[in-house]
């Protein structure tokens, strides 16, 4: 599966109030999605179930197969990162 397009990208300080740690997660976010062969959710949702538990935030993801888009939120917060991928 490769990346498209980033359609949609808060900056740092949006999510969580460590700055530096939010742009770790967001960039290890897109790393994820870039190395994945195919979209497997259950796949998806167990990394970022890891990622959550190893930094202590809370990451939702939901999958659009439609138009082929992965919204990714911290936990009661719009989206921070949007993904189009092929």
């Amino acid at each position: 599966m490769k990346i498209a397009e980033i359609l949609h990208e808060n900056r740092p300080g949006y999510g969580i109030e460590n700055i530096y740690l939010e742009e770790i997660i967001i960039n290890k976010v897109k790393q994820i999605v870039a190395d994945m062969d195919e979209l497997n959710v259950e796949h998806l949702e167990g990394i970022l179930g890891a990622l959550n538990q190893q930094y202590m935030v809370q990451i939702d993801s939901t999958v659009f197969p439609n138009d082929r888009t992965i919204h990714f939120a911290w936990r009661n917060k719009a989206d921070f990162l949007i993904i189009k991928y092929i």
